[in-house]
């Protein structure tokens, strides 16, 4: 599935996890987390389907939203950055291609946090 292939590209990405580590999550940071480390939080759907073929697979198009979520505002750019300049090459068996659409900074003034949506478009083949 590729919410596993985007955790599995984003876990085994040294220049990733030299920034947050094993703070990682799919849709939303668990339960009573407290930010003191940065990290990722990713989630997506399908946006449309291909109906024809390329190179024998049908594929799917996904929106991919990551957020990078930090106690500085300079952390979230350079989390961010990382994480389109890994993109612009990244390739599987399963993933053809991934797009990158926009970034937004938000700044959580309640928990005092900045956070960079950044907004894919990843073409991932259905096998």
């Amino acid at each position: 599935m590729i919410f596993e292939e985007i955790y599995s590209a984003l876990s085994g990405e040294s220049t990733i996890t030299d920034l947050v580590g094993s703070n990682i999550f799919f849709e939303h940071l668990p339960m009573n987390f407290k930010v003191s480390d940065d990290c990722l939080v990713y989630f997506g759907n399908v946006q449309e389907a291909q109906h024809t073929t390329q190179l024998e697979n049908f594929g799917d198009y996904y929106s991919i939203s990551i957020k990078t979520v930090s106690k500085t505002p300079i952390n979230r750019y350079t989390i961010g950055q990382a994480v389109k300049d890994f993109f612009k090459t990244f390739t599987s068996s399963t993933i053809r291609a991934i797009w990158f659409e926009r970034d937004i900074p938000i700044y959580n003034e309640e928990d005092d946090l900045y956070i960079l949506n950044l907004d894919f478009t990843v073409d991932f083949c259905n096998g």
